[in-house]
């Protein structure tokens, strides 16, 4: 975790903003969130959700888990 931070560069001279790093055009959409959850380093998590959506009960419970 200390390396990750250590690679942050800090620009005082920008203005402060959310990006999302899930695409070219650093804005989020479902699309790009898809693909983020799709790609093969994210497999377990692709793994988990494949069984939710699997389950056969109440998609209100699926979406609550």
């Amino acid at each position: 975790m200390l390396v990750m931070i250590s690679k942050v560069h800090w620009n005082v001279e920008d203005q402060d903003r959310l990006v999302w790093v899930g695409d070219d055009q650093l804005e989020y959409t479902v699309k790009s969130g898809y693909s983020v959850l799709n790609k093969e380093d994210q497999m377990h998590t692709s793994q988990v959700f494949k069984l939710l959506w699997n389950l056969k009960i109440a998609p209100s419970a699926i979406v609550h888990a």
